[in-house]
């Protein structure tokens, strides 16, 4: 193997520590998606309380709209919040919640994910893809939100 001068060297440890440093970086977690990721965390315990403290007061909740009344859109605030979570437990069961990616970028994270589970009114099952993005402030709260689903499937699952 061929000695490099010394200067060459210098500069291959300099990349090294470089691509260390980098490597460290990517495994830091950005603290928005730890926040998001203890979001889902309680969802899965079915702890919604611990999930709503993670949300600012006048929180802005959206989803794809208008099924039932289950998806409308627009929610605003912790209680219109805390509404969806019981509407989406009456109509609901979830048997696989999945994330498949997280996206964070500053203080927005977009995750990526699938759902499935059965219509507790007649059994039947349904299953979609799903996007999430979460902006969260400089308090550590959710301050807006976006569910991007395939609500067709559920809604033909449901009859609707």
């Amino acid at each position: 193997m061929p000695i490099l001068p010394k200067g060459r060297r210098t500069l291959e440890c300099l990349s090294m520590v470089c691509f260390f440093k980098k490597i460290i970086k990517m495994e830091a977690v950005n603290p928005s998606q730890k926040v998001v990721e203890q979001i889902y965390v309680d969802f899965s315990k079915g702890n919604i309380p611990g999930l709503l403290d993670a949300l600012a007061e006048e929180v802005e909740w959206t989803d794809p709209g208008h099924l039932m009344d289950l998806y409308i859109g627009k929610r605003k605030g912790k209680a219109s919040v805390l509404d969806f979570f019981k509407k989406l437990g009456q109509y609901l069961s979830v048997s696989k919640f999945e994330i498949h990616d997280f996206f964070p970028s500053g203080n927005k994270v977009a995750v990526a994910g699938h759902i499935a589970g059965k219509v507790n009114s007649n059994g039947a099952a349904y299953a979609a893809d799903w996007a999430m993005t979460w902006e969260i402030n400089s308090a550590g709260k959710v301050v807006r939100h976006q569910l991007y689903l395939d609500t067709a499937s559920i809604a033909k699952a449901m009859g609707a």
